[in-house]
């Protein structure tokens, strides 16, 4: 289940960057925006490839990469190929901060992606939305990030609480369904006992 999701995830993340391949945007007039050149689109990731959470960056990032490189493979974005600049964080909220800045003001990538967690995420929001710099595809469904709206934050995930909200409809259909079937049955036994 858990890796049926989490292709559900990669798939929804990467439908906006496949579209941009065939869109009618005019990525010629990206070519002054930082991170964005005739050849390549920079974009920057910090998330955990050592510590507690090294499992989520590390498999969202090769998830990412497979799909980069298919986009790559078939001329990129507009002739333009899609590098990312990836720097771990450890999952530490800190460490992220210091990323992110690092990948704005050294590196001036284009965009964030593929950030993990919620501690993480909240540290950097400000930032984000100060220096106006796009993120998509944060591993959380924390309502920080939608409430209120964040106009530089790009969610794929579903919040938490529609998640809640999901198992909760889930379980009272299931229960109701288990329910009207257990009546069904009653109400057959006793017709057949009369």
């Amino acid at each position: 289940m858990y890796m049926k999701k989490t292709l559900l995830l990669f798939f929804v993340t990467f439908i906006f960057l496949g579209a941009c391949q065939k869109s009618s945007i005019d990525f010629n007039s990206l070519g002054n925006s930082p991170g964005v050149s005739d050849s390549e689109i920079l974009i920057g990731v910090s998330a955990p490839f050592s510590g507690v959470a090294k499992n989520l960056g590390v498999n969202l990032t090769n998830g990412s990469l497979a799909y980069l490189n298919m986009i790559n493979e078939k001329g990129g974005v507009n002739g333009r190929k899609i590098s990312l600049k990836i720097l771990d964080d450890s999952y530490k909220p800190s460490k992220t901060l210091s990323n992110t800045k690092e990948l704005i003001r050294k590196l001036g990538v284009f965009m964030l992606f593929d950030y993990v967690g919620t501690p993480t995420s909240k540290n950097i929001v400000k930032y984000i939305n100060k220096n106006k710099i796009p993120i998509l595809g944060l591993f959380t469904g924390a309502e920080f990030l939608r409430n209120p709206v964040q106009p530089y934050i790009f969610n794929v995930r579903a919040s938490y609480f529609q998640e809640v909200e999901k198992i909760i409809l889930v379980f009272l259909c299931k229960t109701m369904l288990l329910d009207l079937q257990f009546l069904l049955v009653q109400k057959l036994l006793l017709r057949d006992i009369k």
